[in-house]
């Protein structure tokens, strides 16, 4: 069967395939299943043996998500990846990376860091918005809106805690007899992806990472065995506002890094083998400039053989073709923007494996994704039509800035 990193490698450029084979966001929950003596209800095997969190005993963990926090852009401002590296080595604990899910972006990867090992293509949660083929729309899977109407799905009879048909990471934990906790900000903590994502358990808000922390350690010292969950997602914010490594990016990781390393430092003995913590991110991001920003309505060829409103997001776009109109919609969509982007048949890039396993994905799958994918190069982006949105920094496609994450572990206390 042709794999991902096969099938990418025909069509050249810098892509970078996700692993989901042990070296991807979807093993890390298995990994943390595993550490915490939980080996059944996974869909997938643990992060592969070199990565070295085999060898860990766990009986408490800890993961902390960075949100945005790319491996490549660490790489290239030094001064963060070696006080993160340092802050793992340190303590006793290992450094090193996993690929990103594709898409790589918030509603998909995170879904997968807190599933049960189900790939994207398994799950159906397969774009920032993509077509719901019983709504007959295009639905957006971070706010759980449909654009261009104030009618959310919830209203339209789709709740948040009946669309993933596996179970999520504190569901299989729970599963195995082991209490599980999340800490979020206060703003997302009971959002529509929220109550998808955390079923099985109830995440408390918080006001910022600090209390975070410091709520996940009083949970994490209350128990004998246990999973706490937290998350930040500034450094994303920052990212998309003004650009990844730029002042302000520099100015947000460093606040990040410097509460976790505060916290760390002020940690009294835990009773029993010490906790660990693991630390990774969903998806890095690029820089995207206005110049080198496209827009679907300009393009009259493509715009008239659409069905729907494009779904994904505009590095990694799905546009849905009128009946009969597929193979005139890919060889549009290839003419018009080649070479800034890859213009793929969707279902051939399900059927190679690029959201998962093919022979498992979800019955919907081949709907959801576009009828053509188009996946952004370098710095490149596609818009539906929005004109005012500006984002500076973004993710979804598959180059290293977006794909390449890090994961640190390392024993607390």
């Amino acid at each position: 069967m042709i794999t991902p990193r096969a099938w990418l490698a025909t069509r050249g450029g810098t892509f970078v395939s996700p692993d989901y084979g042990g070296g991807s966001l979807v093993n890390v929950p298995v990994t943390v299943g595993h550490l915490l003596g939980v080996r059944r209800g996974w869909a997938a095997a643990p992060l592969a043996a070199g990565h070295g969190l085999g060898e860990i005993h766990a009986r408490r963990v800890l993961l902390l998500v960075i949100d945005g926090m790319g491996l490549t852009a660490l790489e290239r401002r030094s001064a963060f990846g070696t006080r993160l590296r340092a802050l793992a080595e340190g303590a006793g604990g290992l450094s090193t990376s996993v690929t990103s899910v594709v898409p790589s972006t918030t509603s998909v990867a995170t879904t997968a860091l807190l599933g049960n090992g189900s790939t994207p293509a398994e799950t159906g949660m397969l774009g920032f918005s993509q077509r719901l083929p019983r709504l007959g729309l295009v639905g957006n899977m971070l706010f759980w809106t449909v654009p261009g109407d104030d009618d959310g799905l919830e209203r339209r009879g789709l709740r948040p805690e009946a669309f993933l048909e596996s179970p999520s990471l504190f569901q299989t934990l729970e599963a195995g007899g082991v209490p599980t906790a999340a800490f979020l900000p206060a703003s997302i903590a009971r959002s529509p992806l929220s109550r998808l994502q955390f079923r099985g358990a109830a995440p408390r808000g918080m006001p910022d990472l600090a209390a975070a922390l410091a709520a996940a350690e009083r949970f994490l010292r209350s128990t004998s065995s246990g999973f706490a969950y937290v998350y930040t997602p500034d450094l994303d914010t920052v990212s998309h506002r003004e650009g990844p490594e730029t002042p302000g990016w520099e100015r947000v990781l460093d606040a990040i890094l410097s509460v976790l390393e505060e916290w760390c430092r002020g940690l009294r003995p835990f009773s029993g083998p010490p906790p660990w913590l693991l630390v990774t991110a969903d998806h890095g991001l690029v820089a995207t400039p206005p110049e080198d920003r496209r827009r679907v309505v300009d393009l009259p060829g493509v715009r008239a053989l659409l069905a729907l409103r494009p779904g994904g997001e505009p590095r990694h776009l799905y546009l849905y073709a009128r009946d009969g109109a597929k193979r005139d919609l890919l060889a549009a969509a290839s003419e018009a923007l080649a070479p800034d982007f890859l213009v793929v048949d969707g279902r051939e890039a399900l059927a190679a494996g690029l959201y998962g396993d093919p022979t498992r994905a979800h019955p919907e799958a081949g709907s959801r994704v576009g009828d053509a994918v188009v996946l952004a190069r370098g710095r490149a982006s596609l818009w539906p039509d929005d004109v005012d949105t500006v984002l500076l920094g973004m993710h979804g496609s598959l180059e290293a800035d977006e794909m390449r994450v890090p994961l640190l572990a390392l024993p607390l206390g």
